[in-house]
């Protein structure tokens, strides 16, 4: 029920899709800034080695209930926040300005303390020089990358290529080896030239691994040694975007 202290009030009515989104985003930072405006919910985060960036945005009117006056920034432990979430049903977020608070069916509610908001927390302006993006099932690119961590051996670093006028590629390889797996749009991708970029592959698995479990689909965009974006669509309208820095050492 809404109070004077009531700083805003946001009812979802899939809480198992919000629990399963907040997860993904817990894959690369553990503590972040939810922000929820009169626009809706984000969360934009580095993790802590400034090597990838989790971007989730989730507008108002996908909320079944939506009363915000004003923007406010919560800050939460990721992983507290998805073990009160529940797994079914729908759920309700309130924030008095010290608490975030949970209420579900039945009368229950459960409640996080706010965390101190940390000081110089600034997220870069990215526009990385894509050359190239295709949009695929996002489960087939973390099976790719599954076969490709396998298959690697002790190599940590995959490749991704575009080339024109529609191939997507996975490469790693060595001196005396290579291991190549094809991507396969599921429509005609944008490729202004060839593009290749190297990234770390654990890091690539996990951020795809994560995606694909919200989202059945996932659009890359690459440039030449540049941040990769992967763009997953999730719930009705909204997005989990990831960025990861890449390996300029190859």
């Amino acid at each position: 029920m809404q109070t004077s202290q009531t700083r805003f009030v946001a009812v979802f009515e899939a809480a198992r899709s919000l629990r399963a989104a907040l997860a993904a985003a817990n894959v690369i930072v553990d503590e972040a800034p939810i922000e929820i405006s009169p626009e809706g919910l984000r969360i934009r985060a580095l993790d802590g080695g400034n090597m990838a960036m989790v971007d989730l945005n989730i507008p108002y009117w996908d909320f079944s209930s939506f009363h915000v006056p004003s923007k406010e920034v919560v800050w939460v432990n990721l992983k507290d926040l998805i073990k009160m979430f529940p797994k079914k049903g729908q759920v309700a977020l309130r924030f008095d300005g010290e608490w975030l608070i949970l209420e579900f069916g039945g009368g229950i509610s459960a409640k996080l303390k706010a965390l101190d908001p940390y000081e110089g927390h600034e997220i870069p302006n990215l526009r990385p020089d894509f050359l190239a993006s295709g949009t695929f099932a996002a489960e087939a690119v973390a099976t790719a990358l599954r076969t490709m961590k396998e298959a690697s051996g002790w190599r940590d670093t995959v490749k991704i290529e575009a080339e024109p006028p529609a191939e997507f590629r996975l490469v790693s390889k060595c001196d005396v080896s290579e291991v190549t797996a094809k991507l396969e749009p599921l429509w005609t991708p944008e490729i202004q030239e060839k593009a290749r970029s190297s990234f770390h592959l654990d890091y690539l698995l996990e951020i795809v691994s994560a995606g694909s479990k919200v989202s059945k689909t996932v659009e890359i965009a690459i440039g030449n040694r540049h941040p990769i974006r992967l763009s997953f669509p999730i719930l009705p309208n909204g997005s989990l975007v990831f960025y990861l820095a890449p390996r300029i050492d190859e």
